[in-house]
């Protein structure tokens, strides 16, 4: 079992939905990001957080302005490496194509081994396999995205690069802020990985902005955690008092 699965199966075993938020790193500001991080530690409904290996450009087609926006900031904060370095939290971390082109790839997971409990790619890439040995060869899990648009054989093909009794990122809105699909889609993508995979743990994404959207996520067996990434952060933009206020009202939504 992963860490990232076990954090899942510790919030699913308490009867709940796992919690993940999309932190980056110095934003709104080095100061405010540390308060954050201090915060979200005491805070059990927060099972891991996700964050960035970011870049100021080359975003891919899901990225929306509010993520953009973060991610520019911390590129040019050059603390975001060691950022999470005092959380008790494990960490997903999300690989910019940016990040990795001025780093190179080998050197960038090399400088996570220590940070990352997973990485994930943002953008597409078709030649997965050159890009799954690095992490594994540095203990850090490689976490493949699923989403409702991909066809049977392709589902098949990204679940086979998933760590045993790892997660999967399902992909629930056309992009990041977005409005959720159809639920019926949703629960059908879900319930498909798990019939390929039932060792793995799904993590939804992208779409879910509140206490009703999480409600919704907890209504699909097949689903055991959710990620809050855009709406956090426009949160946070409001102040560490609103972004607290939103991870408390979703946590009190997360039970099945």
């Amino acid at each position: 079992m992963t860490p990232l699965h076990a954090a899942l199966h510790d919030a699913n075993a308490q009867g709940r939905l796992g919690l993940a938020l999309y932190a980056i790193a110095a934003y709104p500001s080095r100061t405010e990001f540390h308060e954050l991080v201090d915060a979200l530690n005491e805070l059990s409904a927060v099972s891991f957080i996700e964050t960035a290996a970011p870049g100021p450009s080359g975003f891919s087609e899901h990225t929306n302005a509010t993520i953009a926006r973060a991610l520019r900031a911390s590129h040019a904060d050059a603390s975001w490496l060691q950022a999470l370095d005092h959380t008790r939290k494990p960490a997903l971390w999300v690989l910019y194509q940016r990040a990795v082109d001025d780093r190179g790839y080998r050197q960038l997971i090399s400088d996570l081994a220590t940070r990352a409990a997973g990485v994930i790619l943002e953008w597409e890439e078709a030649d997965i396999p050159a890009y799954a040995g690095p992490p594994r060869e540095n203990g850090v899990e490689f976490v493949q995205c699923i989403a409702p648009w991909m066809p049977p054989k392709e589902l098949v093909d990204v679940l086979s690069f998933v760590a045993p009794h790892g997660i999967v990122y399902m992909i629930c809105a056309p992009k990041t802020g977005a409005a959720l699909f159809d639920l019926d889609r949703v629960k059908a993508c879900a319930e498909s990985a798990k019939a390929i995979r039932p060792d793995i743990k799904i993590l939804a994404g992208f779409g879910i902005a509140n206490a009703s959207d999480a409600t919704s996520m907890a209504r699909i067996e097949a689903i055991d955690g959710i990620v809050v990434g855009t709406a956090f952060l426009e949160a946070l933009e409001r102040g560490l008092h609103a972004a607290l206020g939103l991870v408390r009202s979703i946590a009190q939504a997360l039970a099945r």
